[in-house]
Parts: structure tokens; sequence; C-alpha cells
């Protein structure tokens, strides 16, 4: 069948509805800014681009995207003006994998939700102090609400999904 019917029950437990809500509202933001800012590089208003791609970088976009994005751009442009493009498209891509495997019950959903959030808590909270701003805090907040919550439930499930006893 492809998922655990006892996650795919649980998946309705209202934390998990809305971290399933927050991946998918971010990945729906981050994929639109990322081709908004393919259409703004590739009409020749490249100024335009840099001010948009400036401005997420300074205060959206999480520091681990960007540096993933980074290598990737210059590994294909010597320029890498779609740093921030890249950056947005591999976040959103991932939000949506994240997502994929939580809707599905997939056993290793919370899992990888759990360390795909984990992953970027470090950067956030250096930029953070770097460069504060209620974006980043709002960011490095949510991050690590999903990463107690879903540490809480895995915690209290087995293997087969079911509660533990205390």
């Amino acid at each position: 069948m492809g998922h655990n019917a006892g996650m795919a029950t649980t998946r309705r437990e209202l934390g998990l509805r809305l971290i399933l809500a927050y991946k998918l509202g971010k990945a729906a933001l981050w994929l639109v800014l990322a081709s908004v800012l393919g259409l703004l590089a590739t009409s020749g208003r490249l100024e335009a681009f840099r001010a948009v791609a400036g401005e997420l970088q300074d205060h959206v976009a999480s520091r681990w995207s960007l540096l993933l994005g980074q290598a990737l751009a210059s590994a294909l442009s010597a320029g890498g003006l779609r740093l921030v493009e890249l950056g947005l498209g591999i976040d959103g891509l991932t939000s949506v994998l994240e997502a994929w495997a939580l809707w599905r019950g997939h056993r290793w959903g919370p899992w990888l939700v759990a360390v795909a959030s984990a992953l970027p808590v470090p950067f956030e909270a250096w930029e953070l102090v770097r460069q504060p701003s209620p974006w980043r805090a709002l960011l490095l907040a949510v991050n690590l609400a999903v990463v107690a919550y879903l540490a809480a439930w895995l915690r209290h499930h087995r293997r087969d999904g079911a509660p533990r006893g205390r």
C-alpha cells in the first residue's frame, strides 16, 4: 500500500495538520517567488531581479537553502544571479516532499520533516543574531515548534503507529 495505516489515521491530529498546512503554504509561496524571480531574470529586468532577490535574501529565505542555491548557482553560471531563485525553488520542492510524506502517512514522514526542519536551525539562529528581523525570528520559531512537536509525536508512537503507554 505504500503507507502506514497507523500514521494515516493519526495524521489527522491537529499538530500534524498544522505542519502539513505550513509545509504546503511555504512550498507554494517559495515556488511562486522562485518563478517570479525566474521571469524577472529572463525578461531582461535584472535590476528588478537583483532588488527582489536582495530583499528575499536579507529577510525571508532560510540560510541553508541559500547556501545550497549558491553552490548550484556557482556551478551553473559565473555571475550566480539565480542564487535566490534556486534556493527558494529547492526549499519549496523540499517542503512539497515533506508535506507529501506526511499526507501519505509514510512512517518515515515525521522523521523527514523533523530532520529537514532541524537542519537549518543553527543557520537561522546565526542569521537572526547577525541580522535581526521579525521574519527570521518567526521562521526560527516555527521550525523549532515543528521539531519539538514531531520529536514528542515520534516519542509517543511506536513503529506501527500505536501510541506508547506512559
